[in-house]
């Protein structure tokens, strides 16, 4: 895969009058290239909201939804689409006691005067975080902005902020 820069005017291309086009192109041109699985606990670490969208497009591969989301966005701003990344949480996780963390990330993005949500890796553009089944835990306008460097403090934060919220949200 090209970086950034060699990849500009592909990536202009994807660029329509219609919005709900253009991210619909995002979403393929993002599905087409390649995913690399992280399953082993040690590359995960090493990957993790460690990179910018130049250094994903030279690597090479996309390693998970924090990528998808990191290069969409620039995407977007580049076509003049304000956009802020939002780490959530799944609705069921939160409300139920599974122990694995069911977390995300998305975009919001600015179209049609309404703030939409939209996951790139997905392919899926909501009204709001319910219609997804998520709840947002915080927003940046970038990946360091949700203040979350590694797994393990993933883990901690998402599971401090279960606490808070099942005590605010179930009686």
């Amino acid at each position: 895969m090209k970086d950034i820069k060699s990849s500009k005017k592909e990536i202009g291309r994807l660029k329509e009058e219609n919005h709900i086009e253009t991210l619909l192109n995002i979403y393929k041109w993002l599905r087409k290239q390649k995913y690399k699985d992280l399953s082993d606990t040690k590359s995960k670490r090493a990957f993790f909201r460690k990179r910018n969208a130049s250094e994903i497009l030279k690597d090479g591969f996309f390693s998970g939804c924090a990528d998808y989301v990191i290069v969409a966005a620039h995407i977007l701003r580049s076509f003049k689409i304000p956009t802020r990344i939002v780490q959530v949480v799944s609705l069921d996780w939160l409300k139920n006691k599974p122990s694995k963390i069911v977390g995300h990330v998305l975009l919001e993005i600015y179209i049609y005067n309404h703030w939409f949500v939209f996951d790139p890796s997905k392919g899926i553009l909501g009204f709001d975080y319910s219609s997804l089944n998520f709840v947002a835990y915080k927003k940046g306008l970038n990946i360091q902005d949700i203040n979350i460097k590694e797994l393990d403090e993933l883990k901690v934060k998402l599971d401090r902020f279960k606490k808070y919220w099942r005590k605010k949200n179930i009686k």
